[in-house]
């Protein structure tokens, strides 16, 4: 059945970013029908929800993260980058497939209870080959939409890990062929400069350009790498990525703390995209990216919160808020970077930078109807005058009433409905004593 959804107040983020007070949409095969601002007439062939006393928006797009850490979460808390990382790799070389499932399962239900509707992730971990599947059962099972990069290195990393670029396009292949849908789609990844050679990077890079997806790299992330390949190339990092040739459209960039003075300029001239992971930059200590200078040049910004074994919370309530708050503190500017431009990254900029703002981001005719459900009766969302700040400031998961993807409820404001929530967490529990006894207690 088609389904109605009457009342309540919807932010579609539209073009003309409409708000409608007593709004409605129309939900027919899963697909926005219609949206706008009213009372429609009952109709048989229609389910209704009453969404009186609530507001009703855009599911959150996740630009980056890493599920599987989930189960990592709290590893290293007060680690140095270099030995954080060492931490993270001894971790994954027993991540089975079951782990794996597991462990993004527990990501992806506290993702969900936030509001996430669609999350990109970056799987670079191998040593089992199935270990990927595992993350897409689990997106499958789930509900969830996913935008899964195939992370790939050849160097700089324990054996176990490297591959060349012949191997991981093939496997991104059988697993294109495999697992591609409406809700998921494969991507390449170079994981980054210190870790994947020239050629890895360049025949990864023509892969997205000839398949049509996304290609994503972690870029800039540390201080340590801006200065090597300052070192090596007499450049910066994106700069070094241009002269390779893989700065283009389809490149989504996460991080980007530590660029050279012209590269903000050279991202927007190539279509870079750029996903600002505010909290996992502060929790690493690894800088602030100058979102502002990106944002004042047109670069399209999403929102990452990263994995839980660097963040540690997987809430996006947390990373909206941080996302500006890190820049006014930086910059002593109460101005930069205001609830509106965050809701934006959140939303239909997200959505962009994945490659899906055709069909996610905004409340719009034929889109998906990946929706939140907030409560205007909380606290935390009144008074009303401002809602959006309200939203990016104040609110919190629990403010959530209901989440749909593709018209179909998966999280009904208590737990996913989907998936055994008590089943996934007492596995975890399992696994992690499991990893205790690996990894000589963390």
């Amino acid at each position: 059945m088609d389904l109605l959804i009457q009342g309540g107040t919807v932010l579609t983020m539209n073009p003309k970013r409409e708000i409608f007070d007593n709004g409605f949409l129309v939900i027919h095969n899963g697909r926005i029908a219609e949206v706008g601002r009213g009372t429609i007439p009952p109709d048989p062939n229609r389910e209704v929800i009453h969404a009186e006393d609530q507001i009703i928006l855009p599911g959150w797009i996740n630009g980056h993260n890493h599920l599987i850490q989930a189960l990592y979460r709290g590893l290293g808390d007060t680690l140095p980058l270099p030995m954080w990382i060492g931490k993270i790799f001894d971790a994954l070389a027993s991540l089975t497939r079951e782990k794996a499932y597991v462990g993004a399962s527990l990501a992806l239900i506290e993702l969900i209870h936030s509001g996430v509707t669609t999350t990109a992730d970056s799987h670079f971990s191998h040593v089992y080959k199935d270990s990927i599947e595992g993350v897409l059962e689990a997106i499958q099972s789930i509900g969830i939409r996913g935008v899964i990069a195939r992370g790939s290195m050849d160097r700089s990393v324990p054996e176990i890990y490297q591959e060349k670029s012949e191997e991981s396009l093939k496997e991104l292949v059988a697993l294109s062929q495999k697992w591609n849908s409406e809700r998921i789609r494969m991507s390449p990844e170079a994981l980054g400069v210190l870790r994947c050679s020239e050629k890895m990077i360049k025949e990864l890079s023509s892969f997205s350009r000839e398949m049509k997806t996304p290609f994503f790299m972690h870029i800039a992330s540390s201080k340590a790498e801006a200065e090597t390949i300052q070192q090596r190339k007499g450049c910066g990092v994106f700069e070094y990525l241009d002269r390779l040739g893989v700065l283009n459209e389809r490149c989504v960039a996460a991080h980007c703390i530590w660029l050279a003075p012209k590269e903000p300029a050279l991202l927007k001239d190539k279509g870079v995209k750029v996903v600002y992971n505010p909290v996992s930059n502060m929790f690493l200590g690894s800088g602030v990216a100058p979102i502002p200078i990106l944002v004042k040049e047109g670069v399209r910004v999403a929102l990452g919160l990263d994995g839980a074994a660097s963040n540690n919370s997987q809430n996006f309530f947390e990373t909206m808020k941080f996302a500006s708050l890190l820049q006014r503190i930086t910059h002593l500017d109460t101005s930069v970077l205001p609830p509106e431009e965050i809701l934006e990254m959140a939303t239909i900029r997200g959505a962009e930078v994945l490659g899906i703002g055709k069909e996610a981001g905004s409340l719009e005719k034929g889109k998906w109807a990946d929706l939140i459900f907030l409560d205007s009766k909380s606290p935390r969302l009144n008074p009303k005058k401002k809602i959006v700040s309200n939203i990016v400031y104040s609110a919190c998961p629990s403010d959530i009433t209901k989440v749909m993807v593709g018209g179909r409820v998966i999280y009904d404001g208590k737990s996913i409905v989907t998936v055994d929530e008590t089943e996934i967490i007492e596995r975890v529990n399992f696994l992690e004593n499991e990893t205790n006894k690996i990894l000589g207690g963390f």
